[in-house]
């Protein structure tokens, strides 16, 4: 599955099977994305251009619009356009054909924004982003919970503390109202789109979660027991509803990684899950993340996976 792992890091963009051919070298690559429907990529660089690559290989980048006074943070490809997250919290539709960025004002008045925030005194942003049943957009605000629109932007509904400090939202590939959510607080699951959330701890020491992902049968989470990654590791737990208790996944992987695994660094197909840490390693598992191996070390600092 190599060949079909692709690594967005602080020098370009690269194929985990070919990691020295990169493309972008010299630019910090972040929130790679495939778009399957339109055959093409999207990624961020350098935190202000937003480039396109077509075909089912990233290689040839081409500029489609950039910020000046904000950093992209996110992305999400939609039927004919791509949600865009950014800094100090706010929306963006991009149109691929104009490189238009079309602000999104009701997000400005979205339930409960007066009170988002950072602990550091910075302001919020928009962290992750996701598609969920009937095309609804769910938009992870850090900190802010996890907001959602099911009428394509026009209005919104909160439907998460804003206290549980999420930093990922995931939606289930062929299951939409299946949706997961890493925070502070541990795993955020819900069964109804993200109209409501429960939340799962059992079996984890450290409840601060950074990342998620959904395998074939297991879920697997980053976790830690604060921002700064103290005793970072990454847990699996089996896709058997209330009776599923998480566990430490220790076959093939460092006692503890140096930091926490972070958002859109834990990616799965099926079986396969691959997760990459911020020191450029690569671990990888072919068995719902039961066991795993090195797959890369040495790499610059790795922002993003994404699969073919």
């Amino acid at each position: 599955m190599l060949e079909h792992l692709w690594i967005a890091s602080g020098d370009g963009v690269a194929q985990a099977s070919r990691p020295g051919d990169r493309a972008l070298r010299g630019h910090a690559a972040r929130a790679l994305t495939r778009d399957a429907a339109h055959d093409r990529w999207w990624v961020i660089a350098d935190g202000r251009t937003i480039l396109r690559a077509d075909g089912d290989r990233p290689r040839d980048w081409r500029e489609i619009a950039q910020f000046t006074d904000l950093r992209a943070q996110c992305l999400l490809p939609l039927d004919d356009r791509v949600l865009v997250g950014t800094s100090d919290a706010h929306l963006f539709l991009l149109d691929p054909r104009f490189g238009e960025l079309e602000p999104i004002e009701s997000f400005e008045r979205a339930p409960g924004r007066a009170r988002w925030y950072t602990p550091w005194g910075a302001s919020a942003e928009v962290r992750s982003l996701a598609l969920g049943n009937g095309g609804s957009w769910l938009v992870n605000v850090h900190v802010g919970g996890v907001a959602r629109s099911r009428d394509q932007g026009r209005t919104w509904e909160a439907t998460m503390d804003i206290d549980a400090d999420a930093h990922q939202v995931l939606v289930k590939d062929g299951a939409p109202r299946t949706v997961a959510a890493a925070t502070a607080r541990g795993l955020a699951l819900s069964e109804n789109g993200g109209q409501s959330w429960k939340f799962h701890r059992e079996g984890l020491p450290a409840t601060y979660l950074r990342a998620v992902a959904f395998g074939e049968r297991a879920l697997v989470v980053s976790a830690s027991r604060g921002d700064e990654g103290k005793d970072a590791a990454i847990y699996r737990r089996e896709l058997n509803g209330e009776a599923g208790l998480f566990e430490r996944c220790v076959d093939g992987l460092p006692p503890a990684f140096e930091d926490n695994v972070n958002t859109g660094s834990l990616v799965a197909r099926g079986a396969f899950i691959a997760a990459a840490t911020p020191g450029g390693a690569v671990y990888v598992s072919e068995d719902d993340g039961r066991r795993w191996k090195a797959a890369l070390e040495g790499l610059p600092p790795i922002k993003a996976l994404a699969l073919s």
